[in-house]
Formats: C-alpha cells, structure tokens, sequence
C-alpha cells in the first residue's frame, strides 16, 4: 500500500480546566472512517479521527482534543482490502503526525504534550 498524501481536516481543543492535576489519566480513541470495498491498484479516501481526553482521578475531563486527516492512499497490485487491517498500516505510518498535532495543541495550554510511547 502507497500512502499518496494526508491532509488536515480537523483539528481542535477544548481546556475544561486550565491547571493539570497531580493525578491524571489519558483516554485515546481513534475512529477510522473506510471505504466499503476497494480494489486493488485504485486510489481511496479515508478519514482517520484521533482524540485524547485526559482526566483528573474523579474521572472529571480536563482536556479533550481531536486531529483529523484526510488521507489518500493507493492499494498494492493483488493487495487484499481488510478495512481495519488497512486503517491500522495507516495509522501506524502517520501517528507521529497524529502524536505532533495534539501535543502542538497541548503545548498551547498548561499540559505536558502526551509522551511519545503511547499507543492506541
């Protein structure tokens, strides 16, 4: 699989609380948005969401961002289309950029950016 190129769709924060706490915990999700069916050699468009919510030990949300992109990608000749398998590659090849974007964001704020170890 050929990654052509990912762009920006969305990308937004939301500070509930605007002091970190000593505890805090780190909720990530990411929702992949994939086409139905793909063949191979044909380009597609899919949207890979990732969100991080770090909360304080009452479970109250203290920070909530979202990163979003657009990406367009080429299967390989006699490639077979699995929606997750395929959406996990992608992840796996662009989450320093997903990681830079919400710690770009943390970094206007308060919070220490997410360490670079963690995982989805």
């Amino acid at each position: 699989m050929l990654i052509k190129g990912a762009t920006l769709k969305e990308k937004k924060i939301r500070v509930d609380v605007f002091m970190p706490m000593p505890k805090m915990h780190i909720k990530i999700n990411r929702v992949n948005s994939m086409p139905a069916v793909v063949i191979s050699n044909a380009e597609f468009n899919c949207v890979l969401e990732y969100s991080v919510i770090i909360k304080d030990e009452k479970n109250t949300s203290l920070v909530e961002t979202k990163v979003s992109f657009l990406i367009l990608a080429i299967l390989d000749e006699n490639e077979s289309y699995e929606q997750k398998q395929i959406a996990d590659r992608i992840f796996r090849a662009l989450e320093p950029m997903f990681l830079k974007a919400v710690n770009d964001m943390l970094r206007e704020t308060s919070f220490p950016p997410l360490p670079l170890n963690v995982k989805v």
